[in-house]
C-alpha cells in the first residue's frame, strides 16, 4: 500500500476497477481517539475517478491468510468508525484533496493479489463461498448504506515489490492494474450499493437538477424570481400546474390535473421540490392511463406486497381526508386505496428529512393544549395526551396496534416524533370506531438517495421505531420511488413519465434488489429521536 501511495504521490496513475482512474491518497490511516482504543488503521484511502472516497483493505501478497469475509468485516469496522466521525473525516479529506466528493455513502474495496483470490477459490474447506459473499455484500451495501466492491492486483508477483530500506520508499514495478473479481460486486458500478448523488449534499444536487430542468423546459417568466441556487424553482401561482408531469394526450393530462383540487394543494405545491406534485404526477398518470394494476407486482422491503396484488380493484383517491380519527381539522392521506374490505394509506416523500411530529410541543406554553413532549398529565388536563383531551382518538386506538400502554406515563411520548407514521397506520386500520388490523396497512414511498432514509437517518429511525412497536408486523411498509419506476418502465406507453422523472428529479430504476428482511425489518438500527416537526409545516418543500 505504501508503494502504491508513493507512486500516486509522484504523479503516477493507477487503473482501477472498470478501467477508471484510481488514486491512493493516504495509507495506514489511524482511527484511534485514544492510545488504548481497540481500533486498527485503514490500509488505504483512495479516490475513484468520480471523486468518491474509497476505503481499501489490502490483503496478503502470497498465500491465503485472512479470508475475503474477514477482510470485508475489517473494512466494515473501519467504515463504522469513520461514519460516526464523518464530518471531521470529510473536512480533513477535502482540505488535502479539494477534488474529493464527500457526503455520500462510503465506498469499501477489499483488494488482494490474484494469487490470494486464487488460493481461496481453490480451498476445499471454504466451499462455494463466492455466491453467498456476493449476496451478503449486496444486502449489507443496501442495509447500512455503503458501497462494497472487490478487486484484484492483476498480475502482481512478490518479486515485483522492492522493500524500502534506510528511509527509502518501497517500489512496485511494474504497477499492476486493479481489476474486478469475477462473480463479486465492483466499486465501479452501483450493483451492490445505495445510489449516490455526488458533488454536494443530496438536496443541493436535487435542486441543481431541477434548475437545469427548468432552464431546458420552461421560459424564465413562469417562475418566481430568486437568485438562491440552494432553493428550487417555484412556479408563479397562475402556472402552478406546470409543476406536474403530464401525459402528451390533452384529455389524459386534464384528468391528472383535476385529480387534486386547488383547495387541497400544499403550501409549496408550486415548488419543484414538492412531494405532492411528484405524487400527483405518478399516481395521477397511473390512474388516468389505467396502469394501476402494475403496482400489484411491487414488493415492499419487508417482503410483503407493497400495495395488494390487485390495487386496480380498489378506489384510488389523492389527498383523501381522514374523518374517522376524531381530528378537529381532518388531515389527509397522500394516496388512499380503498375497497369494502381493505384500505391502504400511502405517504409519499422526496427530499423531506423527517416524518411529521406532533404539533402540541410547538405551541406556546400559555396555550391550554401545550405539551412538553411527554405522555403525562399536564396543565390541569385529565388525559395524558393533549389531543385526547379534545377528542382526537389516537390513544383510543393505539393500544390495539402498538405495544404502548396508555395507562402509564411515557417520557418521551412515543407519538412525539413518530406522529405522522402512527396516524397513517391508524388511518389505514380504524374502521367504524374500532381497529381491524387485517383490513389495511400504511405504505411509505421514499427516494433511495435521501440520506434521511438510510439506516441511522431521522426518517428511517422513526420508521424503525414504529415497526418495532407494532403488535402485527406489516401494518407499516416501505418501497422506494426507484422500485415504483421499475414498474412504470415495464409499461411501454409510460415512457414519457419515466423520462420526465429522470429529467426533473434524477429518479431512475432501482439500482439493486433489497433484501426482503433483515432481522424482520430492513435496516433496523435505532438512533436518537428526530427533532419534532409538524406534518403540516410545508415550508420544508421549498
Amino acid at each position: 500500500m505504501l508503494a502504491l501511495s508513493a507512486w500516486c504521490a509522484r504523479g503516477g496513475r493507477l487503473v482501477g476497477p472498470g478501467g477508471g482512474p484510481f488514486r491512493v491518497v493516504a495509507y495506514q490511516v489511524p482511527l484511534k481517539a485514544r492510545r488504548l482504543d481497540p481500533v486498527g488503521k485503514v490500509d488505504g484511502v483512495a479516490l475513484l475517478g468520480d471523486g468518491r472516497c474509497c476505503l481499501v483493505e489490502l490483503k496478503a501478497p502470497s498465500g491465503r491468510g485472512d479470508s475475503p469475509l474477514r477482510a470485508l468485516l475489517e473494512v466494515l469496522s473501519y467504515a463504522a468508525v469513520i461514519d460516526a466521525n464523518r464530518a471531521a473525516f470529510d473536512k480533513e479529506l477535502v482540505s488535502l484533496h479539494p477534488e474529493a466528493i464527500t457526503g455520500g455513502p462510503l465506498t469499501l474495496l477489499v483488494l488482494g493479489p490474484d494469487s490470494w483470490w486464487e488460493a481461496w477459490e481453490s480451498c476445499p474447506q471454504a466451499g462455494a463461498w463466492k455466491a453467498p459473499l456476493r449476496e451478503l455484500s449486496a444486502a449489507l451495501g443496501k442495509w447500512i448504506g455503503v458501497r462494497i466492491g472487490f478487486g484484484a492486483l492483476d498480475g502482481f508477483q512478490s518479486e515485483h515489490l522492492t522493500l524500502g530500506l534506510n528511509r527509502t520508499m518501497p517500489i512496485l514495478e511494474p504497477i499492476p492494474r486493479i481489476v474486478d473479481v469475477p462473480g463479486l460486486p465492483s466499486v465501479a458500478t452501483d450493483a451492490s450499493t445505495t445510489p449516490i448523488i455526488s458533488g454536494g449534499s443530496y438536496v443541493d444536487q436535487l435542486v441543481m437538477r431541477m434548475h437545469s430542468y427548468a432552464r431546458e423546459r420552461f421560459d424564465a417568466a413562469l417562475f418566481e424570481t430568486g437568485s438562491d441556487p440552494h432553493r428550487p424553482p417555484v412556479f408563479l401561482a397562475e402556472h402552478a400546474t406546470r409543476n406536474l408531469l403530464l401525459p402528451p394526450d390533452a384529455d389524459l393530462a386534464s384528468s391528472v390535473v383535476t385529480m387534486v383540487p386547488v383547495s387541497a394543494w400544499h403550501r409549496w405545491f408550486r415548488s419543484m421540490k414538492s412531494s405532492q406534485a411528484l405524487t400527483q404526477s405518478v399516481f395521477g398518470a397511473l390512474a388516468a392511463t389505467d396502469h394501476l394494476a402494475a403496482l400489484g407486482a411491487l414488493t415492499a422491503e419487508c417482503g410483503r406486497s407493497a400495495f395488494t396484488e390487485t390495487p386496480n380493484q380498489l378506489d384510488m383517491t389523492l389527498e383523501q381526508d381522514v374523518s374517522w380519527l376524531g381530528e378537529r381539522r381532518p388531515t389527509s392521506i397522500d394516496v388512499c386505496f380503498e375497497g369494502p374490505q381493505y384500505r391502504i394509506a400511502v405517504e409519499c416523500k422526496l427530499s423531506e428529512s423527517v416524518f411529521g411530529a406532533c404539533s402540541r410541543p410547538r405551541l406556546t406554553r400559555d396555550n391550554p393544549s401545550y405539551c412538553d413532549g411527554t405522555y403525562t398529565v399536564q396543565h390541569g388536563r385529565r388525559a395524558r395526551c393533549a389531543l385526547t383531551e379534545i377528542g382526537v382518538q389516537y390513544w383510543q386506538h393505539a393500544p390495539a396496534v402498538f405495544n404502548w400502554n396508555p395507562d402509564i406515563d411515557h417520557s418521551p411520548c412515543p407519538l412525539a416524533w413518530t406522529y405522522q407514521l402512527v396516524r397513517n397506520v391508524l388511518a389505514a386500520t380504524v374502521r367504524k370506531d374500532h381497529v381491524e388490523t387485517a383490513s389495511g396497512h400504511a405504505l411509505i414511498i421514499y427516494d433511495e438517495r435521501n440520506p434521511a432514509f438510510w439506516p441511522g437517518g431521522d426518517a428511517r429511525s422513526a420508521y424503525d421505531a414504529v415497526c418495532a412497536a407494532l403488535r402485527h408486523p406489516g401494518l407499516l411498509r416501505t418501497v422506494s420511488w426507484q422500485r415504483v419506476i421499475d414498474q412504470l418502465s415495464a409499461a411501454g406507453d409510460l415512457r414519457w413519465l419515466v423520462d420526465g422523472l429522470e429529467a426533473k428529479y434524477g429518479l431512475t430504476n432501482s439500482a439493486t434488489v433489497l433484501p426482503e428482511t433483515v432481522g424482520g425489518v430492513p435496516g433496523r438500527q435505532l438512533a436518537g429521536p428526530a427533532k419534532p416537526r409538524h406534518r403540516d409545516d410545508r415550508s420544508r418543500d421549498r
